[in-house]
C-alpha cells in the first residue's frame, strides 16, 4: 500500500475520521485454496482501540487489512456487511481493492488487483458574484455547455427601449437591434403595387442612413396580397417594401403588416 490520505465514515454516520499513511505498507494475503479461487477485500480502517488523546493524531490507528473471500468456482468479493461483521460493528472503514487469489497461487501480481478506491470530493455553495468573467478561461464556456433557456435578457442586463421614432431598441452594448411594425390599408389591382417606405425621418433614432446596417423585412400575407420586393441601396436613408395584389380585382380594407429589422 502506498502513502496517501483517506476519509472514513463511522457506520452510524455520527462522525468520520481523516487518516493518512506516510510510507509504503504490506498487507498479508492468507494461503490460497488448493482447489478454487477466491476474492479478498483489502480495506483501510481506524482501529479505535489505538486512538487516544494522549498523543496527537493517534499514530498507528490507521491500519490495512485483508478480508478473505469464500473460495468458489466463480468467487465474489466479500460484501460490505461481511466486512463490517469481520472488523466490528462500529469500526469506520473503506474498501481499497479486491484481490483475486487463484487456486493454489503462491504470489499476487498487479493483474490480480482491482482498484476500488473512491476519490474524495467536496460539495460547497458558491456565493453571489464569486465566479466572475475574468476568472473564467477564454475557452471554458462554450455553446454546448449552456442549457437551452439558460441565458435570458434579464441575465444579460439587456436594455429594451422605444426610441423617438417608434422603434423598439435592444441595446447589447457594442451593437443594437431595431424592430418596427408597419401597417396600412388600401385597394389595388393586378400589376400595381403598394409601397411602404421608411425614410430618414423615421429610421431608428441616431441612424442617419443604412450604409453600415444589416436590414430585413418580415411580412405577413393577408388575403390575396403578397410582398414582392424589399430594397435599400448603400448609404440609403430608406427601405422600400412593395406589396402586389394577386387577386385580379379590386381589394379594399386589406391590411398589410411588415416588421422592419435593422442591426447596427
Amino acid at each position: 500500500m502506498s502513502s496517501g490520505d483517506a476519509h472514513l465514515h463511522r457506520p452510524a454516520g455520527d462522525y468520520s475520521f481523516w487518516a493518512w499513511n506516510t510510507a509504503a505498507a504490506n498487507v498479508t494475503i492468507t494461503t490460497a485454496n488448493p482447489t478454487n479461487p477466491r476474492i479478498d477485500a483489502i480495506i483501510a480502517k481506524v482501529d479505535t482501540s489505538i486512538t487516544t488523546t494522549a498523543s496527537n493524531n493517534s499514530p498507528g490507528s490507521f491500519v490495512f487489512q485483508a478480508i478473505a473471500g469464500t473460495p468458489a468456482g466463480s468467487p465474489t468479493a466479500p460484501a460490505d456487511a461481511t466486512i463490517q461483521t469481520a472488523i466490528g460493528s462500529g469500526v469506520a472503514w473503506i474498501r481499497l481493492a479486491n484481490v483475486t487469489v487463484g487456486a493454489a497461487a503462491s504470489s499476487i501480481t498487479n493483474a490480480n488487483i482491482s482498484d476500488q478506491r473512491v476519490a474524495i470530493t467536496s460539495q460547497f455553495t458558491l456565493g453571489a458574484n464569486s465566479v466572475t468573467t475574468s476568472a473564467l478561461a477564454a475557452s471554458a464556456v462554450t455553446t454546448s455547455k449552456i442549457n437551452a433557456g439558460a441565458v435570458t435578457s434579464t441575465k444579460l442586463s439587456l436594455s429594451k427601449t422605444t426610441d423617438a421614432n417608434g422603434w423598439t431598441v435592444f441595446d447589447y452594448g457594442t451593437w443594437k437591434e431595431y424592430y418596427k411594425l408597419a401597417s396600412f390599408t388600401g385597394s389595388d389591382v393586378v400589376g400595381n403595387g403598394q409601397t411602404r417606405t421608411l425614410t430618414s425621418s423615421n429610421l431608428p433614432d441616431g441612424v442617419s442612413n443604412l450604409s453600415s446596417a444589416f436590414f430585413e423585412v418580415t411580412t405577413t400575407i393577408n388575403e390575396a396580397f403578397m410582398w414582392t420586393t424589399h430594397q435599400a441601396t448603400p448609404a440609403s436613408t430608406s427601405i422600400v417594401s412593395t406589396a402586389t395584389n394577386l387577386s385580379g380585382s379590386n381589394r379594399t380594407r386589406t391590411y398589410h403588416y411588415a416588421v422592419f429589422h435593422i442591426i447596427v
